[in-house]
């Protein structure tokens, strides 16, 4: 079962934004006033990120725009 399996059989009635392809950093689900978010390793991220061809700066960047909510 994948972590977007899992989050929606867990929680049915959220619309939580889960990033393609960044499993592996995923860490849980977060709170922030009346939002439900999926939590992911930063590091993790940018690791991720990097195995799948983008360089340090690339993936932090990407990471910042584009993961960050």
């Amino acid at each position: 079962m994948t972590i977007k399996q899992r989050i929606n059989e867990e929680y049915p009635d959220n619309e939580i934004l889960i990033a393609d392809g960044l499993d592996e950093a995923f860490i849980g689900i977060g709170q922030q006033f009346n939002k439900t978010l999926a939590v992911y390793d930063r590091n993790k991220v940018i690791e991720v990120l990097m195995e799948q061809g983008m360089t340090d700066e690339e993936a932090g960047e990407y990471f910042e725009y584009n993961v960050i909510v």
